[in-house]
């Protein structure tokens, strides 16, 4: 799993977790968990102590309130298995409160999106305040976004590797990480709409549709047009794109390409509609704040 991979020292699993603020329900035997109140922390034995001290004191902008949820038995999330990755992981767990969970009426709050979005840049910042590398917090946002898609089983083997070239002018590219499954029949491609704003913006259907074209390109020009003899070797995207254009069992293997959109903003738009090139088929996916939220 990503965590066996990664060896984080801390880990933070973001996960639904039941409301209990509708009829039927007994709140002296499911705790007191309201829709609309604010992110859930867990504690108990699956839980890290001192992390989870560290989140019930954090929200320096005083944006909600923390509801808790004592656990006196497995999480039923990441959790569990995180916990006990190699030596050992400091983790705690984020639910965010979900009425009628596991049916068609599954219901959230906006406003249960909008602390969880404010926590998700929180934790950007803090990683990027104590990545050593300096990493930039688009790239802190992608690696946090791919591994919630491995985690769904949505990619695997994935790497983040950043990439843009003529940005403005014909021909432009961009690309922030990429996937290639084990039997090589899949490709997967990531690109971010990272925004730093204090709230939820809105994405347009143009930006996206842009993302989607930038990606495309790498992806064309990587296959087609030789792009890795224009990359420093040292680069981490160099092994990607001389593999996309030397390696036969890679390119006669490859049978779909997965081009996801990511975006900490909000998308309500149609999804670019999908194409071929030389043909492989390219199918395109948008992954925004909301779908991460889920």
């Amino acid at each position: 799993m990503a965590a066996a991979k990664i060896k984080p020292d801390e880990c933070i699993v973001i996960d639904v977790t039941h409301a209990t603020d509708y009829p039927t329900v007994a709140i002296e035997q499911y705790g007191d968990i309201k829709l609309g109140g604010g992110p859930v922390l867990f504690s108990g034995p699956n839980i890290n102590k001192g992390l989870y001290e560290h989140l019930l004191m954090s929200n320096p902008y005083k944006r909600w309130k923390w509801q808790e949820e004592p656990m006196s038995r497995p999480t039923g999330t990441d959790a569990n298995a995180i916990q006990i990755t190699g030596e050992g992981i400091a983790t705690a767990v984020v639910g965010i409160p979900c009425r009628y969970m596991h049916t068609p009426n599954e219901r959230i709050s906006m406003n249960d999106v909008e602390k969880y979005y404010l926590s998700f840049q929180q934790e950007i910042i803090a990683l990027q305040e104590s990545d050593d590398e300096g990493g930039s917090r688009e790239q802190l946002f992608t690696r946090i976004a791919v591994d919630m898609l491995a985690d769904a089983g949505e990619t695997e083997n994935t790497t983040i590797a950043y990439d843009e070239k003529d940005l403005g002018k014909k021909g432009q590219h961009k690309i922030n990480g990429y996937a290639v499954s084990d039997n090589y029949e899949t490709v997967d491609l990531f690109i971010s709409i990272y925004k730093t704003d204090e709230t939820i913006v809105s994405i347009s259907k143009a930006e996206i549709d842009k993302a989607a074209s930038l990606v495309t390109n790498f992806f064309r020009k990587a296959t087609y047009n030789e792009y890795a003899n224009d990359i420093d070797e040292s680069r981490p995207i160099f092994d990607f794109a001389n593999q996309l254009a030397t390696y036969d069992e890679l390119k006669n293997s490859m049978i779909r390409v997965n081009a996801f959109v990511l975006t900490n903003g909000e998308f309500k738009g149609n999804i670019p509609q999908n194409t071929e090139i030389n043909g492989t088929q390219i199918f395109y996916h948008v992954f925004d704040i909301c779908k991460l939220y889920q």
